[in-house]
């Protein structure tokens, strides 16, 4: 059953397709929505006015991806892919262009950042030339190059493997997840799908162990032991292409995951059971083609979504309270329902108004 969201207003700006979003706190404490967009362009939202701050206007083709890190200087940066074969490093605060790393042959349409194991923050890219490209953000210079994939890489994420250590994993066209050690840039693990690979993410399990997440165009979401490689278990629910995934802590301390396909849902799932806790319609008529979380500091998440041309903030705190609301509507239902059965009663009435009182002064 899908149920409809409370969003805050719209973001609209864009002339074309949304296609890539991203959260972080900027120098004021308060959280930023950067998206990318078939218009070429990137822009920066105010998650509490809802208004534009800035416009990122220098890639010349679709943008398709991005990634937000902090800088060295301890403000914050954002990193862009697109199909005009580069990647940009953007000031988050003044919105200017401070680097623009050249080397793929083919659209970047995959970004993430980590933490070099000598303390400075590394961008892995993947591209369409069917390689992965790990850069240096301070100097600029691409460290190394990862070759396997057969075709296009369409996904990747970084975390902490077993030792310590950082590892990529990268989904492709060519029907697999490849696990790479990113400091030696060694391809440690292969893992046979059988469809091409459109998003991943990774989370650690409730054994400590990391688990891999990958979505697909024609089969469920799979959850995979990024150890062993092995396939632990599906999840059924998605009827089409699952365009993304993401990852949250829910406030139980337990990892979810978000995912956004082709009807204009999301999906949130519990990541240790399999489970569908929550199909959440984004009512907007088009597909979700991005999604990315953002946790209130009372543990509640906001979902923030990609979907035709507009940025969609959804907050699933208000959307419990919705629920909670309609159930309490359904209890003063059935109250007025039994009244109407029983035959007149001075006293009786007396005690259903004043239950009914109390049950409208809860909802309030």
């Amino acid at each position: 059953m899908e149920e409809d969201l409370c969003p805050v207003p719209d973001f609209h700006g864009h002339t074309d397709w949304v296609k890539c979003v991203s959260v972080f706190i900027g120098s004021d404490g308060h959280p930023r929505i950067v998206s990318g967009s078939y218009d070429h362009t990137l822009m920066v939202w105010n998650v509490e006015s809802g208004l534009c701050e800035r416009t990122l206007q220098e890639h010349t083709d679709l943008v398709t991806c991005v990634a937000v890190f902090m800088g060295s200087d301890g403000h914050p940066r954002i990193v862009s892919g697109s199909d005009d074969k580069i990647l940009k490093v953007w000031n988050a605060e003044s919105g200017l262009c401070e680097r623009t790393l050249h080397a793929h042959t083919h659209w970047v349409r995959c970004v993430s950042v980590f933490m070099g194991s000598d303390g400075t923050n590394r961008i892995v890219s993947g591209s369409y030339d069917h390689t992965l490209k790990v850069w240096n953000v301070e100097s600029g210079l691409c460290e190394r190059t990862l070759q396997g994939h057969l075709d296009d890489v369409r996904c990747v994420s970084v975390f902490k493997g077993s030792d310590g250590t950082n590892r990529i994993v990268s989904g492709s066209s060519d029907n697999t997840l490849k696990v790479w050690n990113a400091e030696s840039g060694l391809c440690e693990r292969t893992v046979l799908c059988t469809y091409s690979v459109i998003g991943v993410v990774v989370f650690v399990g409730s054994d400590g162990k990391n688990r891999i997440v990958s979505g697909s165009h024609v089969v469920p979401l799979r959850v995979w032991n990024a150890e062993s490689g092995l396939c632990e278990r599906t999840l059924q629910g998605h009827t089409s292409t699952v365009f993304c995934v993401s990852m949250f802590m829910g406030s139980d301390g337990h990892p979810r995951i978000a995912s956004g396909h082709t009807n204009d849902t999301l999906k949130v799932w519990n990541a240790e059971s399999g489970l569908c806790e929550r199909t959440l319609n984004a009512n907007n008529q088009d597909w979700v083609t991005c999604v990315s979380v953002l946790v209130d500091s009372d543990g509640h998440p906001r979902f923030v979504i990609g979907s035709g041309k507009c940025v969609k903030v959804l907050n699933l705190k208000c959307f419990d309270l919705i629920v909670g609301l309609r159930r309490r509507i359904r209890e003063l239902e059935e109250i007025i329902e039994e009244l109407k059965c029983r035959p007149p009663g001075e006293d009786y009435y007396r005690e259903a108004e004043k239950d009914f009182k109390e049950r409208m002064n809860d909802m309030i």
